[in-house]
């Protein structure tokens, strides 16, 4: 028994001796960038975020797609409803001039949010997966669209808002519809 003992006192000996070594010995080259490395690694934070901008401004630009293509069917069916509700007899200055500031705001926001298609299809500093391929012209393509959008924003939301507070007073005046059975 004595031998089993001593025996496995040297393989545990033997194993902690190996174990140290392999702790100290390096086992691959360190991530530091020496002078002999070509190119530095990509500015991956920095890439992830114009990325994710890239891609938020896209989503916006398919909403935006969405509400300049109905906007025109949308202004004529509330029209329609003015005109039903003014032969009711119901007082619809207010709504109506609303709804034409509201119309000439999107005729004057069109051409701008025409020009972002160019942006979006050219889609300069980022390649067809929206990866960014130039940090410089993805930052100034990321800029440019925002402007364009904050434009968009600026031309219709006054009128908007306008119209949404139009009609909030219309229905307060008037009421709602009486529905059957109530």
């Amino acid at each position: 028994m004595g031998k089993i003992t001593m025996g496995f006192g040297k393989t545990l000996l033997i194993c902690a001796v190996t174990l140290l070594g392999l702790a100290a010995a390096p086992v691959s080259r360190g991530l530091a960038l020496t002078a002999a490395d070509p190119t530095p690694p990509p500015a991956t934070v920095a890439n992830q975020g114009l990325e994710l901008a890239w891609a938020r401004q896209q989503a916006e630009h398919a909403r935006l797609t969405i509400i300049f293509d109905f906007a025109d069917q949308r202004i004529a069916r509330v029209q329609q409803l003015l005109d039903r509700a003014k032969a009711n007899g119901k007082d619809v200055k207010d709504l109506q001039s609303a709804l034409d500031s509201l119309q000439n705001a999107v005729k004057e926001a069109r051409p701008v949010f025409e020009s972002t298609n160019g942006i979006i299809a050219s889609h300069r500093g980022f390649d067809a997966n929206g990866n960014v391929t130039d940090v410089t012209t993805a930052i100034a393509t990321v800029k440019d669209l925002g402007e364009k959008y904050r434009e968009i924003r600026t031309i219709v939301q006054p009128a908007m808002e306008a119209f949404r507070q139009a009609l909030q007073d219309f229905r307060q005046t008037n009421g709602p519809a009486a529905t059957p059975g109530s």
